[in-house]
């Protein structure tokens, strides 16, 4: 295998695309023209497809021909006269190299006034430029004289190219054969000039030159110095180029044979079977197929690892190559397997569907993310990769495809072998001390702070009890069953251990936070329903006591409230089948009830806080503040405990002799007001006869709120706004008499 990232082909026995074929074509040409007269061939190819190694091959064939060969990269060239100065320098250079001996006196005083030249000639003629219309007579002359501007001073004589010419033949080279890669990767402000003086340049006779360029790119660039050239760029290269030669796109085996070769070598962990799958996805172009494999080869030292199976190769490899050819819909798609209108539950929503409905679902959500250009043939490329990876991870929990994802740019604190050996280690006693040490040991593996290796402890934790739960489940025999369920006891009794930690340790905290409950109660909910057997049902007893001590010392309750999606619940919203709604309306009303005094105490205090109210809509976990004051459903509403702590916030704040805390307070009851009874911008949870209702059974709610709105005068132009507030209360049948209306606000 050639040795580098992105090194071009030297060897022909790995040439599986073809392409010692293209310059063997080539080479044709090149000794069939007349020794007179000068060959100048085009290889034409996109970025990435081999040109490259086309001209390697060639170099071999040409040499073994006895050609003086010449390589010039036009890619460090710097203004117009860049390219050519390169090619006088690369030429002088292998001529020295080949002690071919130049005439003293005649041809090199002359090659060596050249190089000074150059810098003098740095400036094509725009205004020859722009007055080319190459499809009309005559065109070829003006492109002709154009060129000279920059040419005239770099010419040789045809004395000199006699000269030159007889000096190889007499070092025993046959021909002198000049490449020049990469026009396309020069600056596009150069290349016009850079063509024109080429056009005058390549007529030496004798000489064969072999021009490697993306044809698109500078025929582009040609269109972009001048709208003169318009369609006809394609013409003003014709009359450059004498024979072209276009690098055709691999066939499908070739692009397999390519894949399955780099990632053999980049990536040898890979069993076979895994490797010829995903060479069947290898992109077209050969560069980005390598590219592919180096980003898969460089998780080897995470593979090493893990255990054999423990990780989908298949699918992380399929997600790389996605990062490589579409980015954004990569992280439209892992967004999309993680997170659903549900965040806790997206495998059932994803069960929901039928085959074809999920996967057609699948693609709607990530194709917007595809890039305006990519949205052509090469979709369907990217839709084949979406949907084998969607269809590969349909019944996968979501902890595991996150955690297979972040393989790919964070190096993990624990890996699953890891987790298995902490197990152990923490049944022998001492589980805060071996904690300690194994969070030392992890942060030092992956460089990440101690509080976010425990995170990462935390969040394999919830996947390896998961992962057990799967295990018991697929396992029919009752005794290996009832092992299984000893595993999956023993993983939760860990998890347990986690939450027993100080809150001031940093595995006490991750297993207070807001994302580790919420991972927990996404994982149980799921196996709800398992229940066939004592050991089962012994499970789901052990996993709702866990629930509720987690819940319970949760320190960030407000987020994890949100984080449940309380507002979709009974909605029909990727409800589970009716079977298993009761059982989870139990959990629901049994478990979360430990954290709905803190959630509404929590929004019940925003009244008192500068745009406190208003703030909800802005706030990290909206949209539940919004939807708990708005929605007739939510907790401040069904429990009378809300509605008592709102009614005692606000009638404190009403006898405060401070007159910005009144203030405030009478802001946030105007913006708690206009929401319930006229609605937002962004749209309201409450419908029409849900406020008729809110109106009518909660009035002394409603009646200090509104003397909390009218507790203090306001500016005549909140006048209007205050009076249309109060006219929109009572058409939804707020009693007239509980809406105070000072004099002030009748004026």
């Amino acid at each position: 295998m050639v040795n580098g990232h992105d090194a071009a082909l030297t060897d022909r026995r790995e040439d599986l695309l073809g392409r010692w074929g293209v310059a063997r074509a080539i080479h044709r040409v090149i000794c069939g023209a007349p020794k007179n007269w000068s060959t100048r061939v085009g290889l034409y190819g996109k970025w990435g497809t081999g040109k490259t190694s086309v001209l390697n091959f060639l170099r071999q064939i040409e040499s073994e021909a006895n050609s003086l060969v010449v390589t010039v990269s036009a890619w460090s060239a710097i203004a117009e006269s860049g390219v050519v100065e390169l090619l006088y320098s690369e030429l002088s250079a292998e001529l020295s190299r080949k002690k071919v001996k130049l005439p003293r006196f005649h041809l090199a005083r002359r090659w060596a006034s050249k190089i000074p030249g150059m810098r003098v000639a740095q400036g094509l003629s725009a205004v020859a430029v722009a007055a080319l219309n190459l499809g009309t007579p005559g065109s070829g002359e003006l492109a002709s004289s154009a060129g000279k501007v920059v040419a005239s001073r770099l010419r040789f004589s045809k004395s000199d190219v006699e000269a030159l010419m007889s000096a190889t033949r007499n070092a025993g080279f046959e021909r002198i054969v000049i490449f020049v890669d990469d026009l396309d990767r020069a600056d596009p402000r150069v290349l016009p000039g850079t063509l024109l003086a080429l056009r005058e340049l390549l007529d030496w006779p004798g000489l064969s030159f072999v021009l490697a360029f993306d044809r698109d790119v500078v025929a582009d660039a040609l269109v972009n110095y001048s709208r003169s050239f318009g369609d006809s760029a394609d013409r003003f290269l014709e009359k450059i180029v004498d024979v072209a030669f276009s690098i055709s796109e691999p066939t499908s085996e070739q692009s397999q044979a390519l894949a399955m070769q780099a990632l053999a070598t980049c990536a040898p962990f890979l069993e076979r079977g895994v490797a010829e799958e995903l060479s069947r996805f290898a992109p077209s172009n050969p560069r980005t197929a390598k590219l592919v494999a180096r980003s898969v080869g460089a998780l080897a030292a995470v593979a090493e690892r893990h255990d054999p199976q423990e990780v989908d190769w298949l699918m992380v490899g399929l997600q790389q190559t996605l990062r490589c050819v579409a980015p954004d819909v990569a992280i439209a798609l892992e967004r999309e397997l993680t997170v659903g209108p549900d965040s806790t539950t997206p495998e059932l929503i994803r069960a929901a569907f039928k085959d074809e409905e999920y996967l057609e679902a699948t693609w709607k959500a990530v194709s917007a993310a595809l890039l305006p250009e990519k949205n052509g043939p090469g979709s369907a490329y990217v839709k084949r990769i979406v949907e084998r990876i969607a269809r590969g991870r349909r019944y996968t929990p979501v902890a595991r495809i996150a955690y297979e994802c972040r393989l790919s740019f964070e190096e993990p604190s624990f890996t699953f072998r890891e987790y298995r050996a902490l197990l152990s280690a923490v049944s022998g006693g001492k589980f805060a001390d071996t904690i300690g040490s194994c969070l030392s040991a992890g942060s030092s593996r992956s460089g990440a702070t101690t509080d976010e290796a425990a995170t990462e402890l935390a969040r394999i934790a919830v996947l390896g009890y998961d992962l057990a739960l799967d295990a018991a489940s697929r396992i029919k025999p009752d005794g290996l069953h009832r092992e299984c369920c000893v595993e999956a006891s023993n993983r939760l009794a860990f998890l347990g251990g986690l939450l027993g930690l100080g809150e001031g340790t940093p595995a006490g905290r991750a297993a207070r936070s807001a994302a580790h409950c919420a991972s927990m109660w996404s994982v149980f909910l799921r196996w709800l329903h398992f229940d066939m057997n004592e050991s089962d049902r012994q499970l789901r007893e052990d996993e709702k006591r866990h629930l509720l001590r987690s819940f319970a010392k949760c320190i960030e309750p407000r987020r994890l409230y949100a984080s449940l999606s309380p507002w979709d619940w009974g909605r029909g919203i990727f409800e589970p089948p009716s079977g298993d709604r009761a059982r989870i309306a139990e959990w629901r009303s049994e478990v979360v009830e430990g954290i709905i005094p803190s959630v509404t105490e929590a929004v019940a205090r925003s009244f008192l806080d500068p745009d406190g109210v208003a703030g909800l809509e802005r706030a990290d976990d909206a949209p539940l503040g919004v939807w708990m004051l708005e929605s007739p459903s939510s907790p401040f509403y069904a429990d009378e405990r809300g509605l008592a702590m709102l009614t005692d916030i606000i009638r404190s704040g009403l006898t405060s002799s401070d007159q910005q805390s009144m203030s405030i307070l009478c802001e946030n009851a105007y913006v708690y007001l206009a929401w319930l009874f006229e609605g937002r911008r962004g749209g309201t949870w409450a419908t029409d006869q849900e406020r008729r209702g809110i109106a009518g059974r909660y009035v002394p709610l409603i009646t200090i709120a509104w003397d909390a709105v009218v507790a203090a005068r306001y500016q005549f132009r909140m006048l209007s706004g205050i009076k249309k507030l109060r006219d929109s209360m009572i058409a939804v049948g707020v009693p007239s008499e509980v809406l105070a209306e000072p004099e002030w606000l009748r004026g």
